[in-house]
């Protein structure tokens, strides 16, 4: 019997090994796919290793190498955490993930490459993976069914896919919440919240996730008002729940005095009065709720969503009617993870950038947790109802939403790859020696990130201010027969662009031939 346990426990341990190192495989099959970037992940490589700013002047030649320079670690300046910390200051993020991101970069100077910042999302997807196991494990009773179906439809999901080529730090962030959550779990688990491990634990946690998002301040909300109620009102303890509260306190408290500019960005800055601003406004809440439900079902799920939410429905139902009970009791444990998932959700929703498809990351530290509430309901209410095929079905339901999910990966419903920027490369490859101008707004210099990669092809590139008072007058393109320009979307183009023209009595009309995102390419003859 003893041995028939063992090696039940090691069968169990290499069917989560071997899931794992699938959705690994899977993971770098869609990070290789990955051909371009975000205007936002370029700027996670530029608020990272900036060297001397990407800021182009009106008639000023760049070579491809100064433009691309900006987003690697020049020789010199490894480990230069100062100016990571002083880039973050300018924008509204937090700088743990950047100076992560510069210390891979560091390890690989002179190098700019999508791997360098995708190794830092696979790392934490991998972690992610192990801890929502371990979460599954308790909150499933040590269900093995529970972990394996939870891991399987978290790690196999496009949007967390989606994350994992998205170089940001919403993988990272992801990982820290959830660790969060299993060290305040275990907590409730054994009733010794206030052990001065826990609070060591959660701690460290708190600072790091903090530093890291502040969303993490909402996930830590909800995780906090849950614990000190239950600590004050059930477990009738008032010093450990001021106890508990003085630490989580002391922990953001740590985190600000590490980082002052963090009140400025949470208080002051746009991203900040954006979100206050969008959490009091009951007019967008039908939009937003569409939206980021919408998400759930295509991209989590892949139109599963309200189908197993209507089978959680009739087995609520049926148990109910078969137990003669309107109550399903669930355990302070459970409670918890209604709470934070619930909560965390739902502000999240009402305070997230509305950017369509991509809006996708800003839920991923609730995703796996979802997944959970949603598995061991219907696992556990189908064990009640069906003692001896309620585990059968309940694989025979998550299978077929696992087959939804292959297919939504197979059907392009991972984001962030942009297959349309190797052609893009080639383009500026086969042009690289011609005259390049880039005619640019002042007041929207970030659009030129946009098309970094592609401008780092060419020998070199003429900026132009759009609204200067400044005419064409460099030599050589004054001479030029051909000339290849870029030219941002705004009023003032067409006009500037004529200016162009007019200057060169070697070219008589402008042709477009290629769109980008926020620029269009004219070949000037």
């Amino acid at each position: 019997m003893e041995n028939s346990k063992f090696a039940s426990k090691k069968i169990l341990k290499a069917i989560f090994i071997a899931v794992i190192v699938l959705q690994v495989i899977a993971a770098l099959y869609f990070c290789e796919k990955k051909q371009g970037t975000h205007y936002d992940e370029k700027y996670s490589y530029y608020s990272s290793n900036v060297t001397n700013g990407l800021h182009p002047s009106d008639g000023e030649w760049m070579s491809g190498e100064d433009i691309r320079r900006e987003f690697y670690v020049s020789d010199g300046y490894e480990f230069n955490y100062k100016m990571v910390n002083l880039m973050q200051t300018y924008d509204v993020h937090p700088p743990l993930y950047y100076n992560v991101l510069h210390t891979v970069c560091s390890l690989t100077p002179g190098i700019y490459s999508k791997w360098q910042g995708l190794l830092v999302n696979i790392i934490f997807f991998v972690l992610s993976l192990i801890i929502l196991g371990r979460i599954a494990d308790i909150l499933g009773g040590k269900n093995p069914y529970i972990t394996l179906i939870t891991m399987a439809l978290f790690g196999f999901s496009p949007a967390i896919y989606s994350g994992v080529t998205f170089i940001r730090m919403y993988m990272m962030l992801t990982f820290l919440c959830l660790l969060s959550f299993l060290i305040h779990l275990k907590a409730l688990e054994k009733d010794e919240a206030i052990g001065a491990k826990f609070l060591i634990y959660m701690v460290a946690t708190t600072y790091l996730g903090f530093l890291t998002h502040y969303y993490f301040i909402v996930f830590l909300f909800f995780e906090a008002a849950y614990m000190s109620l239950y600590l004050l009102f059930k477990q009738k303890k008032i010093k450990a729940s001021f106890i508990y509260g003085g630490c989580v306190t002391g922990g953001l408290l740590l985190a600000v005095i590490s980082y002052p500019a963090s009140l400025r960005h949470i208080f002051r800055g746009y991203r900040g009065t954006e979100a206050i601003g969008s959490f009091f406004d009951l007019g967008n809440l039908k939009d937003r709720a569409g939206l980021f439900i919408g998400l759930l079902q295509e991209y989590l799920l892949c139109n599963t969503f309200y189908i197993l939410l209507l089978v959680l429905l009739v087995l609520y139902v049926s148990y109910g009617y078969i137990k003669k009970t309107k109550n399903f009791i669930l355990s302070k444990e459970m409670i918890f993870l209604v709470a934070v998932v619930l909560g965390y959700f739902l502000v999240v929703l009402k305070t997230a950038l509305m950017n369509y498809e991509e809006a996708v990351r800003y839920e991923m530290p609730v995703y796996g947790l979802m997944i959970l509430l949603i598995t061991s309901g219907i696992v556990g209410l189908l064990t009640e109802l069906l003692p001896n095929r309620g585990k059968t079905i309940s694989i025979c339901i998550f299978t077929m939403v696992l087959v939804f999910q292959f297919v939504g990966l197979a059907s392009d419903k991972v984001l962030f790859i942009y297959p349309e920027e190797r052609k893009e490369r080639e383009f500026a490859d086969i042009h690289s020696k011609e005259d390049i101008i880039y005619i640019y707004n002042h007041t929207n210099q970030w659009m030129i990130w946009d098309n970094a990669e592609e401008l780092s092809e060419y020998d070199k590139i003429y900026f132009m201010e759009m609204n200067s008072a400044e005419n064409l007058s460099d030599e050589s393109l004054l001479n030029s027969n051909r000339i290849y320009a870029y030219v941002m979307r705004y009023e003032a183009a067409d006009e500037r662009l004529e200016k162009v023209i007019e200057s060169n009595p070697n070219i008589t009309n402008a042709a477009l031939i290629e769109k980008r995102l926020y620029a269009d390419i004219y070949e000037l003859r």
